[in-house]
């Protein structure tokens, strides 16, 4: 099956991060030089939505959503997947529950 990798401009009030960055104040820096150098840098983030409330929760990017937020953007291009493609993409997660209680375990991203 061939996976639909089309990159979406998501508002970065609509994304729901599954990881928190808190201690991740070196690697965010060194993204933030790079986006104030060359812009908008690498692979668009990796999310999946949610089927029963279109929520789209962030599995991989979780540190350009932080240097993001810290310049202040509104939005960063995100690869949506299928819950059903996720082992190609995130090995981590085995159901759609556990992808949401990772995000009610994130008590503070940042």
């Amino acid at each position: 099956m061939e996976i639909d990798k089309a990159v979406h401009q998501i508002t970065l009030e609509s994304i729901r991060p599954t990881e928190s960055v808190i201690g991740a104040e070196v690697k965010i820096a060194e993204i933030k030089k790079i986006i104030e150098k060359y812009g908008w840098f690498g692979e668009a983030a990796i999310a999946v939505q949610d089927e029963t409330d279109g929520t789209i929760y962030l599995l991989d990017g979780h540190h350009r959503l932080a240097a993001a937020q810290e310049f202040g953007l509104t939005e960063i291009p995100v690869v949506i997947v299928e819950f059903s493609d996720l082992s190609k993409f995130y090995l981590y997660y085995n159901s759609m529950e556990s992808v949401r209680r990772a995000a009610n375990d994130v008590e503070r991203f940042r």
